[in-house]
C-alpha cells in the first residue's frame, strides 16, 4: 500500500494551553491541500462552537476583521476592488471556508505565510474581544462582516438577529495566552511546499 509522502508544511493549529487560541505551526503531514484546509476549517468550527454564542456571530465578526481593503492580499487591495469581493457564498459556513481556503492558497502560491498569519491574528483578537465581553465592538464587526459578505444590505440599518446576540462567557480571557509568530532560527525562511492547484 502506498504511503503518502510526509512533508513539513505550515498549518493552523490549536495552542496547547488554551482551547480558544490558534497559532501557525510547522507540521509533518501527508495530507493534501484540500485535507489541510478542511482540517483547519473543522478546527475553527470546533473552537467557535465551544463558546456560548452562536458560531455564526463570531464567524461574521472574523469576516469584519478580514474583509477590509487595508487587509493584506489576497483579502485587501484597492478600495474599488479588494480581494474579498471574490467571495460569493451565501452562508456563514461558506464565509469561514472562503477565508481559510483563501489564506492557505495565498500562502502556498507565494511561499509567504503573511495571509495565514493575518487570519490567525484576526481570529485570536476576535476571540479575545468576545471573551472580554466587548459586546458593542463585536456587534459592529459582525454587522460589517455580514454586509461585506453580502448577507445583509449595506446601506440599511440592521437589527442583530436574536440568535446572533452576545452571551457572556464564564471566566476571563488571559492576554498572556496570546501567541507570537516567530519561527525557530532554522525555519526563518520556511519552505511552504507550495500546493498550487491542490485546492
Amino acid at each position: 500500500m502506498h504511503t503518502p509522502l510526509r512533508t513539513e508544511r505550515l498549518q493552523i493549529a490549536a495552542v496547547s494551553n488554551s482551547k480558544h487560541i490558534i497559532d501557525v505551526a510547522l507540521k509533518f503531514t501527508g495530507a493534501t491541500g484540500r485535507q489541510i484546509v478542511q482540517e483547519s476549517v473543522n478546527l475553527l468550527r470546533s473552537i467557535l462552537g465551544s463558546t456560548k454564542v452562536h458560531p455564526d456571530r463570531l464567524t461574521y465578526a472574523l469576516a469584519g476583521f478580514i474583509f477590509h481593503c487595508k487587509s493584506p492580499k489576497p483579502f485587501g487591495g484597492p478600495k474599488m476592488s479588494p480581494g474579498f469581493l471574490q467571495y460569493n457564498g451565501t452562508t456563514a459556513a461558506d464565509t469561514l471556508e472562503f477565508i481559510v481556503t483563501t489564506a492557505y492558497g495565498a500562502t502556498w502560491n507565494t511561499n509567504n505565510p503573511k495571509a495565514l498569519k493575518f487570519l490567525v491574528k484576526s481570529f485570536n483578537r476576535m476571540m479575545e474581544m468576545h471573551f472580554r465581553g466587548m459586546k458593542d465592538e463585536v456587534d459592529e464587526l459582525m454587522l460589517k462582516g455580514m454586509k461585506k459578505a453580502g448577507h445583509i444590505e449595506w446601506f440599511k440599518s440592521s437589527l442583530i438577529p436574536l440568535h446572533l446576540r452576545h452571551v457572556d462567557e464564564d471566566g476571563v480571557f488571559s492576554q498572556s495566552q496570546g501567541v507570537s509568530f516567530k519561527f525557530p532560527s532554522h525555519h526563518s525562511s520556511p519552505k511552504l511546499n507550495g500546493l498550487k492547484g491542490d485546492l
